[in-house]
């Protein structure tokens, strides 16, 4: 129904009441028209006409006595540090933007996953999955090293160290930026 209210809507999560009366949360991603490398945290904000016409459509169709709340996902920036060797007679320069290219389509909201359909809310970032899609960039013979980094959006950088595993709570998509990948 959320889709329907709003031709901007690209996906939508729906979060049950903590507690009895408490709201049902929407938490919706708005459709972006950017580049996936270009991605920032500002473009996935709800207009107010957009929340407000979402809100008029459900308020018709909801549950009565039940609540509605329209909100965005908690954004969890994450920074993929890779290096990786080139086939012989390969371009580094060529691998690399394959690799970079194959990080921000594949962690995204709207078009990350392995689906395409954006990365899923639940599923945490694992060091196994971007081997395997390193893996299979052209060019790339094999991948030595995969490290994460979550990243502060708004202050626009790196938080703590390197780590193999990066856990996403029920209501957080993650947000890729500043992917660093050595080609050798």
């Amino acid at each position: 129904l959320t889709a329907q209210a709003d031709s901007r809507v690209g996906r939508v999560r729906c979060l049950p009441p903590v507690q009895p009366g408490d709201p049902v949360r929407l938490l919706v991603v708005p459709s972006i028209e950017q580049p996936p490398e270009m991605l920032q945290l500002d473009h996935f904000a709800l207009p107010d006409d957009m929340i407000q016409r979402i809100g008029d459509y459900l308020e018709d169709r909801r549950i009565l006595g039940s609540k509605v709340e329209v909100g965005t996902p908690y954004y969890q920036g994450v920074t993929v540090a890779a290096l990786v060797s080139a086939r012989p007679g390969r371009p580094h320069s060529l691998v690399q933007e394959r690799a970079m290219r194959a990080l921000y389509d594949f962690i995204n909201p709207l078009t990350g996953g392995p689906d395409g359909l954006g990365w899923s809310f639940d599923v945490d970032l694992n060091a196994a999955a971007i081997f395997q899609l390193l893996e299979a960039v052209e060019g790339v013979e094999r991948v030595d090293e995969v490290l994460f980094f979550e990243y502060d959006l708004r202050n626009q950088e790196r938080m703590g160290f390197g780590k193999e595993l990066v856990k996403l709570a029920p209501d957080s998509l993650f947000l890729s930026t500043n992917h660093q990948v050595i080609v050798r």
